[in-house]
């Protein structure tokens, strides 16, 4: 009888997350969620399973074939577009992190109370409800458990010596590589253990790091991060203050105002307070000689350790895992008190109220948030499944798009994703968007004008018009109000089409599926501008390596002449443009020259480079 009381113990703070976060057990797929469900639709193409798992995202310089590659591929190869197995093994991920919780904290504190509190705490912060509610960033569940789960054998071969508990350690450690970056701090945590309580048993985490170390070195060199942008490592000064940012962050909720009496501008002083409280817990029981609390505060610094390099792309769901060490010294705090006089209890319970106060609406709040977006986005990808299989075969343009629905879903692909392979923007709708340049070009997504008037022509469009997250069909009414002004004479390629190849020239590499790179000079043959005051433009992609030694001059000749000059700075897409003189009019066609400086060599590859090409054309 007495084992049923503790067993609802372990089970209360399961329930506790679920009733918070219960929304997002059912949240559907959103944002980057479609740009890994794209995967599939890669396989499909052509592209071989190694490359899908294991070639590295570039920009982002990341790899993780495990919580990323596998959980995309493998799940909706068992249950097609369905996200609640995506969300219920989330859920099931994060409650067996709170389990782990619960065990790490009653070995540490020597409390089962303090271990409930602990993950009652952790549940209970704001910052969590993203994770709970999006897909996407599982790997941060899945890598709180694994390192959860690899500290608490590692502890239980020291508490045992049993070298099975340090195996699955090691193996737990190993598998973590597969599912997170973050994974590489676990000897910082296994040493800090050691350090504080086993310090003869520290000369055991050395390996660690050395295999932390060279998985650091093989993944800089295999997926190196963007030198430039949101994601580029940048080591200096501002290490202390995003780390500073990070801890504030920690105890002020989004949506302070929305979800609270407090206005914005108390929640730096509310920071304050439970900084002051909590250090100066640390610090008395560290003089004291025990070191239980520095070592959960140490939980914070080490596991938000690798995101403090990257101050241009502060988010809060990266707390997702600091905030837990937070929750442990706060809950080991509670736990100490109670066992006191009231005048230590009194203050603990009222520093605990406010931070439930403060933190469990935008819990909810946040993760309901995220359930709605998501189902607007269903909602509409559903009404685009409809209008696809109304018009088999046909171009199917979208205009009156709102930004939610854009960035959330279209700019991911989700048509693409769900099997839809010629969904674009209807010329001129990108103009009521609001533009997100560090996120994506939104003109990438507008069906090309050139290609429009043609298939518009041959009734093999069909445009709608979005209405909340419904469709109509605004086929009419776009002839009448806008296709007039896009019928006018103009011509584009495609330098990967295959039809295209006899324009080509020499100077002109292999097909790799939507471009190809030039040599240092490349030919083409285009047809000359039909009237005067056309120009002509290029479409193209200027690689990280391209530009690492500088600026990549580009220039276009005609009939040997210059018809434009550009230069290529940073990396990502460009599309340039150039006046055409009247000199060309009437012509049959013109010998067009695209010339590179410096010329390049890809690293692995002896071809001389020039740049990417993807199109082309006057207008």
């Amino acid at each position: 009888m007495r084992s049923s009381p503790r067993i609802l113990w372990w089970i209360f703070p399961l329930l506790f997350c679920l009733i918070l976060y219960w929304p997002g057990l059912f949240a559907w797929f959103q944002q980057d969620d479609f740009a890994w469900l794209n995967l599939a639709q890669d396989l499909r193409e052509g592209r071989s399973l190694w490359s899908a798992m294991f070639r590295p995202l570039q920009g982002q310089g990341s790899l993780r074939p495990l919580s990323e590659r596998a959980y995309y591929l493998g799940l909706p190869a068992l249950f097609g577009l369905n996200a609640l197995p995506f969300r219920l093994l989330a859920f099931l991920a994060q409650f067996g992190s709170l389990l782990l919780v619960i065990a790490l904290v009653r070995r540490l504190s020597g409390s089962l109370a303090a271990g409930v509190l602990a993950a009652i705490l952790w549940t209970a912060n704001s910052k969590l409800f993203v994770v709970m509610a999006w897909s996407a960033e599982f790997m941060l569940i899945l890598c709180g458990t694994l390192l959860l789960l690899a500290l608490n054998l590692f502890i239980k071969h020291i508490d045992t010596g049993r070298r099975g508990y340090l195996a699955g350690c090691w193996a737990v450690f190993l598998i973590g590589f597969g599912v997170l970056e973050t994974n590489t701090v676990f000897p910082l945590l296994a040493a800090g253990y050691a350090l504080a309580f086993a310090r003869r048993q520290l000369w055991k985490t050395v390996p660690m790091f050395a295999v932390s170390g060279l998985y650091t070195l093989i993944h800089m060199w295999v997926a190196p991060k963007a030198s430039t942008g949101p994601y580029a490592l940048i080591i200096d000064a501002r290490l202390p203050v995003t780390l500073w940012k990070y801890w504030q962050w920690a105890f002020i909720p989004e949506g302070l105002s929305t979800f609270t009496a407090f206005p914005e501008r108390a929640g730096p002083w509310l920071a304050w307070l439970f900084t002051a409280a909590l250090l100066g817990y640390a610090l008395w029981h560290a003089r004291q000689g025990r070191w239980v609390p520095v070592c959960y505060l140490g939980w914070f610094v080490v596991t938000v350790l690798p995101v403090l390099p990257v101050p241009q792309h502060l988010t809060d769901y990266y707390l997702t895992l600091p905030v837990l060490g937070i929750a442990m010294a706060g809950a080991d705090a509670l736990w100490k008190a109670w066992r006191r006089e009231w005048k230590w209890r009194v203050p603990a319970a009222a520093l605990a109220a406010l931070f439930l106060y403060t933190q469990l609406p935008a819990a909810r709040g946040g993760v309901e948030w995220w359930r709605d977006r998501s189902h607007r986005g269903r909602e509409w990808l559903n009404a685009l499944k409809a209008v696809h299989a109304r018009h088999p075969g046909k171009v199917i343009l979208i205009d009156g798009i709102s930004d939610d629905l854009f960035w959330n879903a279209m700019v991911h692909n989700a048509p693409r994703a769900a099997g839809m392979l010629h969904v674009y923007l209807a010329p001129g709708a990108d103009a009521a968007l609001t533009p997100h340049p560090e996120l994506a070009d939104v003109r990438a997504f507008v069906y090309p004008q050139e290609k429009f008037i043609e298939l518009f022509r041959r009734g093999e469009i069909e445009v709608y018009e979005v209405n909340g997250t419904g469709l109509m069909r605004a086929t009419d009414k776009f002839r009448n109000s806008k296709v007039p002004r896009l019928m006018e004479p103009v011509w584009w390629m495609e330098t990967a089409d295959p039809w295209e190849d006899w324009r080509l020239g020499g100077g002109w590499h292999r097909n790799e599926g939507h471009y190809r790179w030039t040599a240092r000079r490349a030919e083409v043959q285009i047809p000359a501008p039909q009237r005067s005051g056309q120009r002509f433009w290029i479409m193209g992609y200027a690689s990280p390596e391209r530009v690492a030694d500088g600026p990549v001059k580009l220039a276009a000749y005609f009939d040997g002449v210059a018809a434009g000059r550009w230069e290529l700075n940073s990396a990502g897409n460009f599309e340039f443009e150039a006046p055409l003189g009247e000199r060309w009019v009437g012509r049959k066609s013109v010998a067009l020259v695209i010339e590179t400086e410096p010329p390049f060599t890809a690293p692995g590859d002896t071809r001389e480079l020039g740049v990417i090409v993807g199109r082309l054309g006057i207008r």
